[in-house]
């Protein structure tokens, strides 16, 4: 399996601080695209993700701090 991940980024910078999960983090969003491959070793199919049709929902790439690191 192959995964081809490309974030753009330059999107808005968010803090989320969540007592009720026990998480924070500072997180920029912005528009992404996946690409993907799987190939069957004993026979050789190849499964291959069709970018026709794909939109993002949510997108983004951050610093995270939980469990016995969240303050």
């Amino acid at each position: 399996m192959s995964f081809d991940v490309r974030w753009s980024g330059g999107g808005t910078k968010t803090r989320i601080h969540d007592a009720a999960f026990g998480y924070e983090g500072d997180f920029v969003d912005g528009p992404v695209s996946i690409e993907f491959t799987a190939q069957q070793d004993t026979n050789g199919v190849l499964y291959r993700s069709d970018p026709i049709g794909q939109r993002t929902l949510s997108a983004g790439v951050g610093h995270e701090r939980n469990g016995v690191f969240f303050r």
